[in-house]
């Protein structure tokens, strides 16, 4: 399956708790801000502006977010996480 037909079936479905921690330990920049209900043009500009709402990891040209980091924000529990 394509990565774009991938994230089409994705989309198909709510984004639980389960399946958020099942992405492992950090996702990509599309997944995270389709998580969060914004689009991938808002969430590479946050990134750009250093306001995404959560800490990003970059490892060269790619951007991955924290899937711990994401949950807690999700959650309200992001001020007991370590920065």
């Amino acid at each position: 399956m394509s990565r774009q037909a991938a994230r089409v079936a994705q989309a198909d479905q709510a984004w639980t708790l389960d399946r958020v921690q099942a992405l492992g330990m950090t996702t990509d920049l599309e997944t995270a801000a389709t998580i969060l209900g914004i689009g991938r043009t808002l969430a590479y500009e946050l990134v750009k502006n250093n306001q995404f709402p959560v800490r990003i990891i970059r490892l060269g040209r790619r951007t991955r977010i924290s899937v711990p980091e994401l949950i807690a924000y999700l959650t309200g529990e992001e001020h007991s996480l370590p920065r």
